[in-house]
């Protein structure tokens, strides 16, 4: 599974899918360094995670299972379709180590089976 690439992306509010059909194994996508704001709609129950780059934590990789992940959230659905938000970065934040990069990747997974999901990058 390719991760989905969005970082040349260069306006907000932008919309993607990001499959009609994802399954339980992580879906990477990397998001443009500007987005603060990811909101992701789903049909059918999820996880997202993010890499923690803690010692000892098993990380999300494209492709991996996502039962094998730790730090993994759950997002349950009732009915039809559901949305969350998840805030990369405040705006005004700034790495506090010269050269550490922040996060840019998100990735997701269905809980079980598949389901259709779509993600909105945004600012503010």
């Amino acid at each position: 599974m390719a991760a989905l690439d969005l970082s040349d992306v260069l306006s907000a509010p932008a919309t993607a899918l990001v499959g009609a059909s994802v399954g339980t194994n992580w879906q990477e996508v990397i998001i443009p360094t500007w987005c603060t704001v990811v909101t992701v709609t789903t049909t059918h129950s999820a996880y997202y995670a993010l890499p923690t780059g803690r010692a000892g934590d098993t990380q999300p990789a494209d492709g991996n299972a996502a039962s094998g992940t730790d730090n993994k959230v759950p997002v349950l659905v009732a009915g039809s379709e559901g949305k969350f938000a998840v805030v990369m970065r405040h705006p005004f934040d700034r790495p506090a180590v010269v050269g550490v990069t922040p996060n840019r990747s998100i990735f997701l997974a269905a809980q079980s089976g598949t389901a259709g999901m779509q993600i909105e990058l945004g600012v503010g």
